[in-house]
């Protein structure tokens, strides 16, 4: 008997760890997209492939998607990361010469470029990650004059930036954005995941009740609006985060076991999973 596993666009909404009820959305709209990342922005879901180009919208809470690039169109670039102030939305978008920052005032519908103001010197950085947080947007600044250093810079109307914690000296990756709400952003440095809520100091997140460290911690997690509940997927299975024990729980829920959960993205209370259909086969 042969095996081969199939990709799919398998989102399934989850409404709280109490209830752990999964409904599957066909969407046809996303079939050649790769949706890491979920923004929700009152009725509307935006939603893009983290280190690629694609964004698409919707405002049916992810039944229908359409496309939602205008502005962003040119750039030849990769999206890396969002984060929302107010009722504005940032991205990252990094391409072959540069990091930069592009906001929409609209809910995804179209988007211009900002200029960060206060960051280091011109070709002395780069922005490896962009956050929000109790009203502040954060960016991840490596500083090639430090030692390499990543530093968190912090602003409070997404123009003007003030430099926060050293959050690593001679890191030998990037920082990974793994969500950000109301209250906290999460970040992976060297497979550990911490979690910033002002920008001047972080806390470590513990990694007990999982079977390894945060290697995939980017793709693999996720955090909903207000940062009391957050989701990683662990191997076959989908943890939550208990903030007073420090430690992660299993979650239950009704997935099909032909189903192996990839990626996990959450906006307020719904929680949306992707999935690899694993097929067996019959030689002939």
């Amino acid at each position: 008997m042969n095996k081969f596993f199939s990709t799919l666009i398998f989102l399934v909404s989850f409404c709280f760890v109490s209830v752990a009820q999964w409904t599957q959305l066909n969407s046809t709209d996303l079939e050649e997209s790769n949706i890491r990342t979920l923004i929700k922005s009152g009725s509307v879901v935006i939603g893009y492939d983290d280190g690629g180009s694609g964004i698409f919208r919707s405002t049916d809470n992810g039944k229908n998607w359409s496309y939602a690039g205008y502005g962003l169109d040119s750039l030849g670039g990769e999206i890396r990361g969002h984060g929302v102030l107010g009722s504005n939305i940032y991205l990252l978008v990094h391409n072959e010469y540069s990091d930069q920052i592009y906001k929409s005032s609209n809910n995804g519908l179209s988007w211009s470029r900002v200029y960060p103001v206060g960051l280091p010197q011109s070709n002395t950085f780069g922005i490896t990650g962009i956050g929000s947080a109790n009203n502040k947007l954060f960016l991840f600044i490596r500083s090639w004059n430090y030692n390499d250093s990543l530093f968190i810079y912090y602003s409070s109307d997404g123009i003007n930036f003030t430099k926060g914690v050293l959050a690593a000296v001679n890191s030998s990756h990037d920082v990974r954005i793994a969500g950000h709400n109301t209250s906290k952003v999460f970040y992976s440095i060297d497979n550990m995941a911490f979690y910033t809520t002002n920008g001047t100091a972080f806390d470590t997140i513990r990694a007990t009740g999982m079977s390894g460290d945060f290697g995939s911690f980017s793709w693999s997690f996720s955090s909903e609006t207000s940062g009391n509940y957050i989701y990683y997927i662990d191997n076959n299975n989908v943890l939550t985060y208990d903030f007073v024990n420090k430690k992660w729980n299993k979650i239950a829920g009704n997935i099909p076991v032909t189903q192996s959960p990839n990626n996990i993205v959450a906006a307020e209370n719904i929680v949306f999973l992707s999935t690899v259909q694993f097929v067996p086969t019959v030689a002939i």
